[in-house]
C-alpha cells in the first residue's frame, strides 16, 4: 500500500511539472507580450491595471477591432485574473480589452 501511495504522489508531481504559469501584463494600452505560446495544461494569468480587462473574441471580431465576446470564451475582469487550462482548448485565442479594443488593445 505504501508503494502505491508513493507512486501516486510521484506521478502527481511529475504531471504538475509539465504545466507552466504564463503571465500577460499591460504596458499602457497594449498587452505584453502581444502573442504568447502556451502548452496544454498551462495557466495564464493577466496582471492588468484596473482600467483593463481581457475578453476572448472571434478572429473576425479581433480583425475588425471589435469587442463582442466569443460565446463560451474566457473573460478576465478589470484588473486581471487567471485563465484556467480548461478554458483554453488547443488552438488560437484572440482577446481584447473591451474598453480599449477599438483603439487596438488586443492580443
Amino acid at each position: 500500500m505504501k508503494r502505491f501511495k508513493f507512486i501516486a504522489v510521484l506521478l502527481m508531481f511529475s504531471l504538475m511539472g509539465f504545466s507552466a504559469k504564463k503571465e500577460i501584463t499591460n504596458v499602457g494600452f497594449t498587452f505584453n507580450p502581444a502573442t504568447l505560446n502556451i502548452e496544454a495544461g498551462d495557466n495564464v494569468t493577466f496582471v492588468l491595471e484596473g482600467i483593463h480587462n481581457a475578453v476572448e473574441v472571434s478572429q473576425a471580431t479581433y480583425d475588425a477591432n471589435g469587442t463582442t465576446p466569443l460565446p463560451g470564451g474566457f473573460s478576465v475582469t478589470f484588473g486581471g485574473g487567471e485563465v484556467l487550462p480548461a478554458q483554453l482548448p488547443i488552438g488560437t485565442h484572440w482577446y481584447v480589452c473591451t474598453t480599449h479594443g477599438p483603439s487596438g488593445m488586443k492580443g
